[in-house]
């Protein structure tokens, strides 16, 4: 049975193996991790569109993030640096 609610077939939250957890909020995205406490904040979506599913790759240095307007942008995640492409 489908779901009457409209985040049902978002994926806003997603854990990578490196113990990383990526939260879509909106038009950002924030990296928390969860051995040092830090949070980043990794990007923000300009004009209307907003981010409807993160997901991280299973060896956790890439991350797909989806936004509303059909776009994906791949971020490789290092430990202080972050380089951005949009598919």
């Amino acid at each position: 049975m489908k779901s009457n609610d409209p985040f049902s077939d978002l994926n806003l939250i997603d854990w990578s193996p490196n113990n990383i957890l990526a939260v879509a909020l909106n038009t950002n995205v924030y990296l928390w991790n969860a051995g040092t406490g830090s949070i980043q904040q990794l990007l923000t979506l300009e004009g209307i569109d907003s981010v409807c599913s993160v997901s991280w790759i299973q060896q956790g240095h890439y991350l797909a993030v989806g936004t509303n307007m059909g776009l994906v942008q791949v971020c490789y995640i290092t430990y202080l640096q972050t380089m951005l492409s949009t598919l």
